[in-house]
């Protein structure tokens, strides 16, 4: 039985259900906005704030598919790096091989 194989595959898994289910859940309440960030533009700040007729304020669809992102790959890639570190930090108390 490979256990590092085993939980990387576990992981790959995991990780794609993750991603779907974030991206599912985030996406139909960006699209709106991203869709009103090409109407008519009144100002733009430098911090990528637009803001449109009426005075709606909208992030950039750079800025709104960024978090999207973040928050459906951050937490995959942070649950590899704590796996990853575990598995060092284990593999440190193996008995070296015997000569």
């Amino acid at each position: 039985m490979n256990w590092r194989r085993g939980l990387t595959r576990l992981w790959l898994v995991a990780s794609a259900l993750w991603a779907v289910a974030a991206v599912a859940s985030l996406l139909p309440s960006a699209i709106p906005e991203i869709r009103a960030y090409f109407g008519p533009v009144i100002d733009v700040h430098p911090d990528e704030i637009v803001i449109i007729e009426g005075g709606t304020v909208l992030r950039s669809p750079l800025t709104i598919l960024g978090g999207l992102l973040l928050f459906a790959l951050g937490p995959p890639a942070l649950v590899y790096g704590l796996g990853r570190a575990l598995g060092w930090a284990l593999a440190g108390f193996q008995r070296p091989p015997a000569n």
